[in-house]
């Protein structure tokens, strides 16, 4: 296909020098008053002359010459597999060194002729086995029947984690360096907070207490207490009584002593699988929102933190938790469908 023509183009240029030929000038000639049109893209007087050498007749070719190029050396292939047979995840840089060639070369056998493109790993939780994905997809099962056959205002899920008490911005947008600012290292002190929510509104936030440790002598007489007490400013009658609890298997959850209190309440314990962030909607949905709300604000107090997370909670629209709830029951059902494996989506 010939080259699109334009005035800088050398079939345009072949043309012009073509063109001066039949009026008798010289290549000198040619050359000079080409520069006050093309400047520096003018070909020399060298190339000028080189051109009009072939000139012969009244309709010169004036496009390049078909050149069959370089030959493929593809015997570079199977060398670039046996490496990446034994190395998956070695870079064009390394295979370039071991096999002596130019990069642009090994880019080319990896996208063209292997189809190959470099995927950074997908980070997971846990590598699970065999017996792990199978109970995931039984216990998700499991979850997935009792929040569709529940009623949501006796749900309520549960997690804890830590608020750095000041974690700057890292970046924002300014006009120049200067007027962005700098920043500093997060502050070491940090505050366990603890959240119980349901999907209908309702929020318990509490911090541990400083010095204080997460076990099950703390969940037991500190925690559930407080939980029951917030529960009955909107319950008076019942309490936790028929509450339906969803929170992780770290120890303090599930130990004997929390277990029966619990029952002893009426609270019933829903299920939920071992290394499985993905299921639990604190994961991966409400600490993220409030974390990225948070950034950039300085806490003084645990005190300043719950009202914080209070404030973020409470101005949430009750359309975004019926969300939520949709896209637990869509993890759910897919890691049912998967056989167990991590939701990707």
């Amino acid at each position: 296909m010939s080259e699109e023509i334009t005035p800088f183009t050398p079939i345009c240029m072949r043309s012009v020098v073509w063109f001066y030929q039949q009026l008798g000038k010289s290549c000198a000639e040619t050359h000079a008053d080409m520069v006050r049109v093309y400047g520096d893209e003018t070909p020399d007087v060298a190339t000028i002359y080189r051109w009009r050498s072939k000139y012969d007749g009244e309709c010169p070719v004036l496009e390049d010459d078909q050149r069959s190029g370089r030959p493929r050396d593809m015997s570079l292939v199977p060398r670039v597999s046996a490496i990446l047979e034994e190395i998956p995840s070695a870079s064009a840089r390394y295979i370039t060194s071991q096999l002596l060639c130019a990069k642009e070369t090994v880019l080319n056998i990896l996208k063209k002729d292997l189809g190959l493109r470099f995927f950074n790993l997908q980070w997971v939780p846990h590598v699970l086995t065999a017996a792990q994905k199978s109970n995931r997809v039984k216990m998700c099962g499991d979850l997935h029947h009792v929040l569709t056959n529940s009623g949501l205002p006796y749900i309520l899920t549960s997690d804890e984690c830590w608020v750095t008490h000041y974690n700057p911005h890292v970046a924002k947008w300014a006009r120049t360096r200067q007027e962005a600012g700098q920043r500093a290292k997060p502050t070491k002190e940090k505050t366990m907070i603890v959240m119980f929510w349901s999907l209908t509104g309702f929020a318990f936030v509490t911090a541990v207490p400083a010095g204080a440790t997460y076990n099950t002598e703390y969940v037991t007489k500190t925690l559930i207490p407080e939980l029951e007490a917030a529960i009955c400013v909107r319950r008076p009658r019942i309490g936790l009584r028929g509450t339906k609890l969803h929170w992780d298997n770290a120890r303090p959850h599930i130990s004997t002593e929390t277990t029966s209190l619990l029952v002893a309440k009426g609270v019933h314990l829903l299920p939920h699988p071992p290394y499985s962030p993905d299921v639990a909607p604190s994961d991966f949905y409400l600490f993220g929102k409030i974390k990225t709300a948070i950034r950039g604000t300085l806490f003084h107090s645990s005190d300043e933190i719950i009202e914080k997370f209070d404030e973020i909670f409470g101005s949430t629209p009750k359309e975004e938790l019926q969300r939520v709830y949709i896209n637990w029951l869509t993890r759910l059902k897919w890691i049912t469908e998967s056989g167990g494996e991590y939701y990707t989506i």
